[in-house]
């Protein structure tokens, strides 16, 4: 049996890749002025630095994922 905080920290993490990638876009559009139109989108986030662009990733999926394991139940297993 896998432990709910692993599978809570799982889908945190994966939440917190696709909430990074908006954070890309909105920087692009509102910080590099980048165009907000969908056909634009990834030049987009293309217009964030990839220093700023991997600290956001790194930043945001960890938080998230911390976040919901540590508000996830612990599974209870009574042989331990």
């Amino acid at each position: 049996m896998v432990e709910s905080k692993v599978i809570a920290g799982a889908a945190g993490g994966g939440i917190g890749g696709a909430l990074a990638t908006f954070t890309l876009w909105l920087l692009g559009v509102f910080v590099w002025g980048a165009s907000s139109a969908a056909d634009q989108a990834e030049k987009a986030v293309a217009a964030v630095p990839t220093p700023v662009a991997g600290l956001v990733l790194i930043v945001l999926s960890s938080v998230v994922a911390f976040a919901a394991g540590y508000v996830a139940p612990h599974t209870h297993r009574p042989d331990a």
